[in-house]
């Protein structure tokens, strides 16, 4: 999925067709179509659409760890009709920005189910045989008021 964003940021655009008049399997194994499915989810995933709420933004630069100014400049500049080029870019940006620690993965899994791409990410703890929430913080209540 990310090389969706690599690729758009310096303009390569994925296959529109096989270049034939009859499809018959061959031909590139990534398509247009593809890579733009893939950057829809992206801008989400990383905070960068323009549509999101200010909180919501704010929630996933807290889980990945990156500035919240970054995502709402990156946002506002993809608001102003930016293309697939400015939509890799701005993800691009964000990932960079990650710190290089060994808990990205869990960062981008938690910013995907924040982001309401996907469900819960769960860990499997060990020491007490049971499924763990990765960041349980979002999405708890509260305890019961007396």
């Amino acid at each position: 999925m990310f090389s969706a964003a690599l690729d758009a940021q310096d303009g390569a655009a994925w296959s529109r067709d096989d270049g034939s008049d009859d499809y018959t399997g061959g031909g590139s194994d990534r398509w247009w179509s593809t890579q733009c499915r893939h950057l829809a989810r992206l801008v989400r995933l990383v905070g960068v659409h323009p549509e999101d709420p200010e909180l919501h933004r704010a929630r996933l630069s807290h889980v990945l760890i990156v500035p919240l100014l970054l995502l709402l400049e990156q946002a506002r500049l993809l608001g102003q009709g930016a293309g697939y080029r400015a939509r890799g870019a701005a993800v691009c940006a964000v990932l960079s920005t990650l710190p290089a620690s060994g808990r990205g993965a869990d960062r981008l899994a938690v910013a995907g189910w924040v982001a309401g791409l996907w469900g819960q990410p769960h860990r499997w703890d060990h020491a007490n045989g049971a499924l763990r929430p990765l960041y349980p913080q979002f999405g708890t209540r509260g305890p019961p008021s007396p």
